[in-house]
């Protein structure tokens, strides 16, 4: 009996090693291709011109194929210009434009050239490294600077397969909100306003779909009676500018009767200013004299845009 519970005891330590042994052992990294964006993991986002925008491919049997797929249901001028950087003139069909990072030597080009990655072209082919992609430059020279209509998407497919024949392929979408905007008595920018009519253009409504969050106004003036009544009412940041949601501020020189400060929509009213520049024009005589305000204001995803409002005595 003692030899029976002898054997029973080695046998039960013999399979609790093993087993031990077997748990511990370390799993063999995978060698498919991987695509990740690690300050997006789900790969959706809200776009901000200072986001982190950079997704990391990788294939460790070695890369093969490395494509971008536009998505057909982008803004048409998004392919547009997307065309422009391509080559191979089957990649730019009007709805679905591909950027092969690896066989169009255009795009290779443009790619490297434009900063999107450090490596392109058919060097890659064979890569058992890590590449970075860099969606926010891609994006930029996209949408060209235009502003986007409020609450668009757009969207990419990245496939890549190695030489294994793994393929693997990943839709990154980003989404945009509107920067803020201006209407000014349905006018714009470079429109010089006679001053003696201000009455007509003293309102600008701003909206900001993503919320104000600051509103600046530097003024550009040569007349030194107003300036020095807007020194006297007004405090000036270091650049020269004013805050207009300080409440001091406008307490003073009266630009607002609800503080813009986080809403989509308001108003400023620049009558005050306007009437009190006119004042001073008249008594100093000056003609021929264009003075700017410059309003620049910020949304909470730290996009700005600005207005030059000018006017002329």
């Amino acid at each position: 009996m003692k030899k029976y519970l002898l054997f029973a005891a080695a046998l039960f330590a013999a399979f609790s090693c093993a087993k031990n042994n077997q748990s511990t052992t370390p799993e063999e990294p995978s060698k498919k291709p991987s695509i990740t964006w690690e300050a997006y993991p789900t790969f959706t986002a809200e776009y901000m011109p200072t986001m982190d925008a950079v997704i990391t491919v990788s294939a460790p049997e070695g890369l093969d194929v490395l494509t971008i797929k536009s998505a057909a249901t982008n803004p048409d001028y998004v392919n547009v210009f997307a065309k422009t950087y391509i080559g191979v003139s089957q990649n730019r069909t009007s709805s679905n434009v591909v950027f092969d990072v690896i066989d169009d030597a255009t795009v290779a080009s443009n790619f490297v050239d434009k900063k999107i990655c450090t490596s392109a072209g058919t060097a890659l082919r064979g890569n058992t490294g890590t590449l970075n992609l860099n969606f926010l430059k891609l994006l930029e020279i996209l949408t060209n600077s235009q502003d986007i209509e409020n609450d668009t998407n757009v969207s990419f497919e990245i496939n890549v397969s190695d030489a294994a024949g793994n393929a693997l392929n990943q839709t990154v979408k980003f989404h945009f909100t509107a920067a803020p905007a201006f209407d000014w008595a349905n006018t714009v920018s470079t429109t010089v306003v006679p001053l003696d009519n201000y009455k007509d253009y003293a309102t600008v409504t701003v909206t900001a779909p993503a919320l104000i969050k600051s509103v600046s106004l530097l003024v550009s003036s040569e007349s030194a009676g107003f300036n020095q009544w807007l020194n006297v009412r007004a405090t000036k940041e270091e650049d020269g500018s004013i805050n207009v949601l300080n409440e001091e501020n406008n307490t003073n020189i009266k630009l607002w009767s609800t503080n813009p400060l986080d809403q989509k929509e308001a108003v400023l009213n620049f009558s005050e200013l306007l009437s009190n520049l006119l004042i001073y024009a008249k008594s100093e005589e000056s003609s021929g004299i264009t003075y700017e305000f410059l309003i620049t204001v910020k949304d909470g995803l730290d996009k700005t845009s600005s207005l030059r409002m000018k006017f002329k005595k």
